[in-house]
C-alpha cells in the first residue's frame, strides 16, 4: 500500500480476510486498497459488511461517503459522511465532502448553511466559498424555476428574465423583456426604474422610493439580502419568488467575490472558474482557467477544462487548436472529441467535425449530444440517410424540439413526408412546452 502497489495489496489483503473472516480490520483494508486502487464499487460493496463493527469509525463513515461520491451516487454518500462529521466535526475533509454530498444529491439548503458554517471556521478554504457560491446559485435557480411554473406570465418573471439578459451582456433582450413586465400584472413599481437604469447605464439603490410598501423591495435595495430570505422563508407567492431568486444570486455575488480575493493558486483558479462558469460569467471563467492552466501546465485535465470554456463563449478559433492536441494526446477521450466536433460545426465545417463525433458516439454511445450533433453534421453534408440514425437515438435529448425540427428535414430529404409532418408536430409541441424562453431567468452574478 505505501508503495502504491494496490493489485498486489489486494491480493494480499483479499488472502488474510479469507484467513480471518471475523477480523474487522483485515476487510477495512482491504476496501482501503481497493479505492486507492479506483475500484469504488467492490471497496463500498466490502464496507457496507463492516457498518456495525465500525459504528464508531469516523474515517470508515468518510472513506463510504467518499466511495460512493465516486460512484456518482451523492444521495446514498450524504448518510456515511453526516456520521463522519457528527463523529469528528474538526475533520475538514469530511464536512467539505458532506456538504458536496448535499449539493449534488439536491439539498441545496442544507448544502448551503452546511458550506457557510465552513465559510465562517476555514475563511481561507478556497472550497468553501465555491461551494458557497454555487448553492446559492443553485438555490436562486429553483426559486426562479418555481417561478417559471406557478406564474409564468407575470411581470416577476419577466423581470427576472430581464435581469439574466443585463448580466449577460444583451442590453436589447433586456430591454424587451422589461417592457414585456411593465405591460403584465403585478405593475411592480421598481421594473419601470430598473428599464430607466438600464437605459442609462445606472443602478437603482436604496434611495428608490418605487420600493415604498413593498417589504421585500426595501430589504434588498437597502443591501439586506439575508432579511429578504427570512422574510420571504415561507412564502411561495410570485413576489416572494422573485426575491428569493434575486437575493441568493446577490449572496452568491458576495461569495465569489470572496473567492476571488484568496491568494492565487491553481487551486483556486480552477474553483473561481467553476463558479464564474456557473454564474453565466464565461469571459471570466476563461481568464481563470487560463491562470490555472499557466500554473498547472502539464495538467491536461485543466486545458480540457480551458478548452470547454472557450467553446461555451464560442471562442472557437483558440479552442480548436487545443482540442485537436488534447484529442491527438488522449484520443479515447470522447469529451474532447466531442468537444472538437462541436467547435467545428459551429465554425462551418460539418465535413470535418465528422471523423471527430463518429469517434465521440463510438466511444460512449450513450453520450446523446453526440449522436445529435454527429446527425446534424451529416445533415449539413448532405447525408440525410445516415442523419437520421442518429437524430432518432438522440430524441429523448431533444426538450426544446431542435432535434425534431432536423429530423423533419432529414426526412423531407428522404421523400417521407408523413414522417416529416409527425416530427414538426412533436417539434412545436415541444417549444411550446420548453417556454421558448429566451434568457435564463436567474439573475446573472454580476
Amino acid at each position: 500500500m505505501l508503495a502504491d502497489r494496490f493489485d498486489e495489496a489486494i491480493r494480499l489483503y483479499r488472502r488474510l480476510v479469507q484467513a480471518l473472516p471475523a477480523e474487522p480490520g483485515a476487510r477495512l483494508n482491504l476496501a482501503m486498497a481497493l479505492h486507492s486502487a479506483g475500484r469504488y464499487g467492490e471497496s463500498v460493496a466490502q464496507l457496507e459488511r463492516l457498518r456495525v463493527s465500525q459504528s464508531g469509525n469516523a474515517r470508515f463513515w468518510f472513506l463510504l461517503g467518499v466511495g460512493y461520491l465516486k460512484l456518482e451516487q451523492p444521495g446514498k454518500a450524504v448518510e456515511p459522511l453526516e456520521r463522519a462529521v457528527h463523529l469528528d466535526p474538526a475533520y475538514t475533509p469530511s464536512r467539505i465532502e458532506m456538504a458536496g454530498a448535499l449539493l449534488e444529491s439536491g439539498s441545496l439548503e442544507k448544502a448551503e448553511a452546511a458550506f457557510r458554517a465552513l465559510s465562517k471556521d476555514e475563511p481561507s478554504l478556497p472550497k468553501a466559498w465555491q461551494g458557497l457560491a454555487v448553492s446559492r446559485l443553485e438555490l436562486s435557480r429553483e426559486a426562479s424555476d418555481a417561478l417559471d411554473r406557478t406564474a409564468p406570465d407575470c411581470s416577476f418573471r419577466y423581470a427576472l428574465a430581464a435581469l439574466a439578459a443585463a448580466g449577460q451582456g444583451d442590453r436589447e433582450q433586456a430591454r424587451a423583456l422589461y417592457r414585456k413586465a411593465l405591460s403584465a400584472a403585478p405593475a411592480a413599481p421598481w421594473i419601470e426604474a430598473e428599464l430607466t437604469a438600464l437605459s442609462a447605464g445606472a443602478k437603482t439603490g436604496p434611495e428608490d422610493s418605487r420600493a415604498a410598501g413593498h417589504p421585500l423591495a426595501l430589504a434588498f435595495f437597502s443591501g439586506q439580502p439575508e432579511r429578504v430570505l427570512e422574510l420571504a422563508s415561507r412564502a411561495r407567492d410570485p413576489e416572494a419568488l422573485y426575491w428569493r431568486s434575486r437575493a441568493y444570486a446577490e449572496l452568491a455575488r458576495s461569495a465569489v467575490e470572496r473567492l476571488a480575493s484568496l491568494p492565487p493558486s491553481a487551486e483556486r483558479h480552477e474553483l473561481l472558474a467553476v463558479a464564474l462558469q456557473r454564474a453565466g460569467r464565461r469571459a471570466e471563467a476563461v481568464a481563470e482557467w487560463r491562470d490555472a492552466s499557466r500554473m498547472s501546465p502539464a495538467d491536461r485535465r485543466i486545458r480540457g477544462e480551458l478548452a470547454q470554456a472557450l467553446r461555451l463563449n464560442r471562442q472557437y478559433e483558440e479552442a480548436v487548436p487545443l482540442l485537436e492536441e488534447l484529442a491527438r494526446l488522449d484520443p479515447a477521450r470522447a469529451e474532447w472529441q466531442f468537444e472538437l466536433g462541436d467547435c467545428l460545426v459551429s465554425q462551418g465545417h460539418p465535413e470535418q467535425a465528422l471523423a471527430h463525433l463518429t469517434r465521440a458516439a463510438g466511444l460512449r454511445p450513450g453520450l446523446l449530444a453526440a449522436q445529435a450533433l454527429l446527425g446534424q453534421a451529416l445533415l449539413q453534408s448532405g447525408d440525410a440517410q445516415a442523419a437520421v440514425i442518429h437524430l432518432e437515438k438522440a430524441l429523448p435529448l431533444d426538450r426544446d424540439g431542435s432535434i425534431h425540427f432536423q429530423l423533419a428535414s432529414a426526412y423531407r430529404s428522404l421523400g417521407k413526408p408523413e414522417l416529416a409532418r409527425q416530427a414538426l408536430a412533436r417539434q412545436k409541441e415541444l417549444r411550446a412546452a420548453s417556454g421558448a424562453r429566451g434568457a435564463d431567468a436567474t439573475p446573472a452574478v454580476k
